[in-house]
């Protein structure tokens, strides 16, 4: 068998590591990625790396412009319950970035509501949760009730473990 092509996750993991380091090379690498890989999944994750990116930079109109790039109408309900969670998250971090916080805590709320997602082994359903928590935090903290928030920076402790390189950056 001839030799295949690098793990998606070693890529994505490569491509966050980059966000901290240099998000304007983090953006173009991760872009080289987004152009050769088919898969609409994949291609979720390196979408909200790259918008991630673009608000580090300050520029939040490219950042939520990354979303808008959707090939097809329907793609949502062709993705699998993890996807379209993440997909949400996604949607309330770009609403946290631009100030919107009612629109984020709204989805954020519905979403913790799932047991199905708070009760997953699933590692990418897992860092998703507690990356809702965080944003949760975020709100509770913009909104001056800090006891709140570090209550649930605890919950989403619980929810990270050292399944790859951004989970080791955000324990």
């Amino acid at each position: 068998k001839g030799q295949s092509g690098p793990d998606f996750n070693m890529l994505a993991d490569k491509a966050f590591l980059k966000l901290y380091q240099n998000p304007d090379e983090c953006i173009s690498y991760t872009q080289g990625i987004l152009v050769s890989d088919q898969n609409a999944e994949h291609k979720i994750v390196l979408q909200n790396i790259i918008s991630q990116a673009f608000a580090m930079k300050g520029e939040y109109v490219q950042s939520v412009n990354i979303f808008a790039q959707k090939e097809e109408p329907d793609q949502k309900n062709d993705l699998s319950y993890c996807m379209q969670v993440f997909s949400d998250y996604n949607l309330a971090d770009q609403y946290q970035n631009l100030g919107l916080y009612n629109q984020s805590k709204r989805i954020i709320s519905h979403l913790l509501s799932d047991q199905k997602l708070l009760k997953s082994n699933s590692p990418a359903l897992r860092i998703t949760t507690s990356k809702l928590y965080q944003l949760q935090a975020l709100n509770s903290g913009i909104n001056r009730n800090y006891l709140e928030a570090l209550k649930i920076l605890d919950q989403s402790n619980q929810y990270l473990g050292d399944y790859n390189e951004e989970n080791r950056i955000l324990t």
